[in-house]
């Protein structure tokens, strides 16, 4: 499997996670963003929350971000930091950057 592949599921998951899990009527913010000095690749996917009044945060009932964190790890990339940050949810997640342009080996 393609890097871009596994990316692309990863990034699906944390939008769909953003969606589902989002204050209602409002959108996510995603951002990609490339470092060509460090040759890596950061996605930041952001969304409002409602106020939780747990103090601990919104919890994570399905496991999607422990599905994400997984196939980090599975694909030797960074760590995905993630969880409240006053009324917004927010995931940033690096990863290696293509060094020939965005094509890939296959695996």
């Amino acid at each position: 499997m393609k890097s871009s592949s596994r990316a692309v599921g990863v990034v699906g998951e944390l939008v769909t996670n953003a969606v589902r899990h989002g204050r209602p009527a409002t959108r996510p913010r995603v951002q990609i963003s490339c470092d060509r000095v460090r040759k890596e690749l950061t996605l930041l996917v952001e969304n409002t929350i409602e106020p939780s009044p747990d103090p601990a945060g919104p919890g994570d009932a399905y496991g999607g971000l422990q599905i994400i964190r997984a196939m980090a790890r599975l694909f030797e990339w960074a760590e995905i930091a993630c969880g409240p940050a006053g009324e917004r949810f927010v995931a940033r997640w690096s990863m290696p950057a293509s060094e020939r342009g965005g094509r890939d080996d296959a695996d």
